[in-house]
C-alpha cells in the first residue's frame, strides 16, 4: 500500500486529535486507521455512507462534513464517548461503521492497516521511513538529498520502468 504525502498529512492529523481527546495510543491508531479505510484520507470523499474525511453523514450528523477539521473532531468526540463508556477500542472504532453489513471486513481491514499506519506516523522498521513507501518523486529527492547514487539511480530506472509499463515511453 502506498500512503501520498497529504494523506500522510491527514492521517498525523487524525492521531494528533485522537490522541489528545483520549490519551490513548491505541485509540489513536485505531481512529487514523478507521478514517485511512473508510475514505483513504479524502477530505471531499462521497460514499454511500457518508462524506468528507470522517465519513459522516451530512443530514445526521452536526458537524460540516467537508471540513476535514470539524469532522475528525466531531467523530473523535463520538468514538471517544464510546471508548469511556465501554473501554473498548474496537467497540469504540467500529460503533460507527456503516458499511452495509461488512462490518467485520472492515474491522480486519483497520487492524491490518493499523501497523502500516502506525510505521507511517513513527517509522517503520529500522532504516525503512516514509520514503521508503511514498511517491517516487519523494524518494527521488530524498535520495539526491543524502547523495544516494544508487538509491538515486534506482528511482530513476523505477520511473522509467512505470512509463514504460503505460505506453508513456
Amino acid at each position: 500500500m502506498i500512503i501520498k504525502e497529504a494523506q500522510s498529512q491527514w492521517l498525523r492529523r487524525a492521531h494528533d486529535i485522537a490522541l489528545e481527546r483520549t490519551r490513548s495510543p491505541e485509540f489513536a491508531i485505531a481512529f487514523a486507521a478507521k478514517l485511512f479505510e473508510q475514505t483513504r484520507m479524502n477530505p471531499t470523499y462521497k460514499g454511500p455512507t457518508g462524506v468528507g474525511i470522517a465519513n459522516l453523514a451530512p443530514e445526521l450528523e452536526p458537524a460540516d462534513p467537508l471540513n476535514p477539521e470539524e469532522a475528525m473532531q466531531f467523530a473523535v468526540e463520538r468514538d471517544a464517548q464510546i471508548l469511556e463508556a465501554g473501554g473498548d477500542v474496537t467497540q469504540a472504532i467500529a460503533n460507527s461503521i456503516d458499511d452495509g453489513g461488512g462490518t467485520n471486513q472492515t474491522m480486519r481491514n483497520i487492524q491490518e492497516n493499523s501497523q502500516l499506519i502506525q510505521d507511517e506516523l513513527f517509522g517503520a522498521a529500522e532504516g525503512e521511513t516514509f520514503d521508503d513507501i511514498e511517491s517516487p518523486e519523494r524518494r527521488f529527492r530524498h535520495a539526491v538529498n543524502t547523495n544516494d547514487t544508487a538509491g538515486t539511480t534506482g528511482v530513476i530506472n523505477e520511473m522509467i520502468d512505470t512509463r514504460i509499463g503505460h505506453g508513456r515511453g
